[in-house]
């Protein structure tokens, strides 16, 4: 481990202590001074200790990350030769919304979600409070002690996949009755509205979300629309993936609910005689039952679906294009200190590979025979690469 790798177990370990709204010299200064004396005080103290001095529920992985960074600096700083097997991690701001940012080219939202150019001495948007701060500018003062950051996360994050009204009413009835908390049953009431289930203030937190992350919006209506002329023919609805992966999409009704899923095709995995079956996990046993398959099953997952199978897409590349080890989670991507930087530059550069030299609407044109619309905002794809906050 070298500098840079130090200075990226500096951005890890600051990221756990809170630290990870500010700018990465804002987060590397912290790490090096009031980071060192925290790492210091909490070694080989119990949990309860930690947790109180570094004021976080995430203890164990704080705690590893302060002694890594601790023992490596300690090293250096005596001018040793220090290796590290420790993971640093870095991950998408919303990464559906970037994706979706990028197919609408809609500069606002591709600024509130971080793909436009930045430096280290600049603090990435948060937009979660982004969004918090145009829904309290739309909504009565009766609700705002309730609209903090978390009530605010939901709503953003199942948007970026596509998610409507219902539910996000749903996850945001949930999270208010999840905080056992009787002063959140005006706000809850006025979620689920009139006995039509029309409410104010779920239009509002919808006419805010357009405001902030209204590309995404944008791409699930044309998604939809291209594919709803289709009629029965939607059950099934086929793209190609910019690395040549054919992706099947069913709708699927199972026990009265509608499933939409995802499918590597042509499906060689099954036998002819479960064709239209599938196997589900049922009591920890697993059995084979049968379904429908449903167009608006379909319609309702395509938006979510196609805009998985870019981001999955984009890991792929990652991946193919670096001789990094990496260890990642959907957009959470793990890789040796010294390669966090290197890895950082090659998210971006396939990030903008992915939306520059490839057509994803045309892929869903050719191989499903609809019509998309192309959407031509002011953001240009190539800011990204200067993009510092991209994946961080």
């Amino acid at each position: 481990v070298h500098r840079a790798g130090l200075e990226a177990l500096a951005i890890h370990f600051a990221n756990l202590a809170g630290q990870d709204k500010k700018a990465y010299n804002a987060r590397t200064k912290w790490a090096f001074t009031k980071g060192l004396k925290l790492a210091a005080k909490i070694a080989g103290q119990k949990v309860a200790f930690i947790q109180h001095h570094a004021k976080t529920e995430k203890v164990f992985m704080l705690y590893v990350a302060s002694q890594e960074f601790l023992r490596v600096h300690t090293a250096l700083a005596a001018g040793e030769n220090v290796t590290s097997g420790f993971i640093v991690r870095q991950d998408g701001k919303c990464n559906g919304i970037q994706h979706g940012a990028a197919l609408s080219k809609c500069l606002t939202t591709a600024e509130n979600v971080s793909i436009t150019p930045a430096t280290k001495y600049d603090t990435p948007t948060d937009i979660y409070i982004t969004f918090r701060d145009v829904l309290l500018g739309h909504t009565d003062e009766m609700y705002h002690k309730h609209i903090d950051r978390d009530f605010c996360k939901p709503p953003v994050m199942v948007r970026g996949y596509g998610a409507g009204k219902e539910a996000i009413r749903n996850d945001l009835v949930k999270l208010l009755v999840d905080r056992n908390d009787t002063s959140t049953h005006g706000i809850t009431k006025a979620l689920l509205g009139d006995d039509e289930g029309t409410s104010e203030l779920l239009d509002q937190i919808m006419d805010s979300l357009d405001l902030v992350i209204g590309g995404m919006g944008e791409v699930t209506n044309s998604l939809r629309n291209a594919v709803k002329p289709l009629g029965e023919a939607a059950k099934h609805v086929y793209w190609v993936t910019e690395d040549g992966m054919l992706i099947e999409q069913q709708g699927q009704v199972l026990d009265d609910v509608c499933y939409d899923t995802l499918h590597l095709a042509p499906k060689k995995f099954l036998h002819d005689e479960l064709v239209n079956k599938r196997w589900v996990l049922r009591n920890e046993l697993p059995a084979i039952i049968d379904y429908e398959l449903s167009a608006s099953a379909t319609l309702k997952g395509i938006a979510p679906n196609f805009v998985h199978s870019i981001d999955a897409n984009h890991i792929r590349s990652v991946v193919m294009n670096t001789e990094a080890s990496i260890l990642h989670t959907h957009d959470d991507v793990g890789t040796h200190p010294e390669d966090f930087f290197a890895v950082n530059t090659v998210i971006r550069e396939q990030f903008v590979k992915l939306h520059s030299e490839f057509d994803w609407f045309g892929s869903l044109e050719n191989y499903s025979k609809v019509s998309l619309p192309r959407l031509r905002g002011g953001y240009n794809i190539q800011d990204a690469l200067q993009a510092t906050y991209l994946f961080s």
